[in-house]
């Protein structure tokens, strides 16, 4: 257990506990709460730091679930426990209830500066979208009237184009949804995607751009046309599940003030 390895390595852990109030998934169910931190408290090498919860994302449920959380953090202060923290509220619970804002709050989400549903665009806390993914220019030929792209010929060109192709695909989390629908800046002009995602491409017209091999095109980013909601939306995705979508091994640059200051390359380590 923690306890005895703590005890064996001389050391105290430092827990939270979390609450089932509803959502009935992993936790110690509301009605058991209040004696299992009292045992846990009785343990030599375990510090209890708080408890949590999890909403519904409900209104009536979310009430009936703040109710229970309340009601183990009265019994454990009836008990002479004192737990330091208490948190309910994710994202949603922060943007539309103070109520259970508490003594901390777990945004999840709009760390990144997204809204998780789209009703939440109108809250008073101002996102800004944090994250842009980004890749290069692989290609650009010219195709001619009539000639067809992309697997099962997705799209047939109406006139002479010049086609890009991007290096990122499916692999890399874009949609295979977005066949023929994805806005790709390319330079300074948005783009559109033409014939379906493959694995680890995406094709876009990149007629009169003057394009070429190398070149950064942003397919994910923070204006509205190619923004995570945008592109969830047209896929007919959640935001969240686009953003465990991404490749987790595509190198991560950290900007500060526009630049450049930390990268992770997964693969490195």
């Amino acid at each position: 257990s923690l306890d005895r390895a703590d005890a064996e390595a001389g050391s105290t852990a430092k827990v939270l506990v979390k609450m089932d109030t509803g959502l009935n998934r992993g936790a110690v169910r509301h009605t058991e709460g209040a004696r299992f931190v009292e045992r846990l408290m009785g343990l030599g090498n375990l510090e209890v730091q708080g408890v949590f919860s999890t909403l519904q994302q409900t209104p009536q449920a979310d009430k009936e679930a703040l109710e229970r959380f309340h009601a183990v953090c009265q019994s454990l202060a009836r008990a002479g426990l004192e737990v330091p923290l208490r948190s309910i509220a994710s994202t949603d619970a922060t943007l539309h209830n103070p109520e259970a804002w508490l003594d901390l709050v777990r945004p999840g989400i709009s760390l990144y500066g997204v809204y998780p549903e789209t009703k939440d665009l109108s809250s008073p806390l101002d996102l800004r979208q944090a994250l842009s993914l980004k890749t290069r220019v692989e290609q650009v030929k010219t195709v001619e009237r009539g000639e067809s792209v992309t697997y099962w010929g997705r799209f047939t060109c109406p006139t002479r184009m010049e086609v890009a192709t991007l290096h990122a695909g499916f692999y890399d989390g874009i949609p295979r949804e977005m066949a023929n629908k994805a806005r790709i800046r390319l330079g300074n002009r948005f783009v559109r995607s033409v014939g379906s995602v493959s694995l680890n491409h995406i094709l876009v017209d990149a007629t009169g751009l003057g394009a070429a091999r190398g070149d950064v095109a942003e397919v994910i980013g923070p204006h509205w046309e190619n923004s995570l909601r945008a592109v969830a939306e047209k896929a007919g995705w959640m935001v969240y599940s686009l953003l465990n979508h991404l490749n987790p091994y595509t190198p991560r640059v950290y900007l500060e003030g526009g630049r450049p200051v930390s990268v992770l390359e997964p693969l490195a380590y």
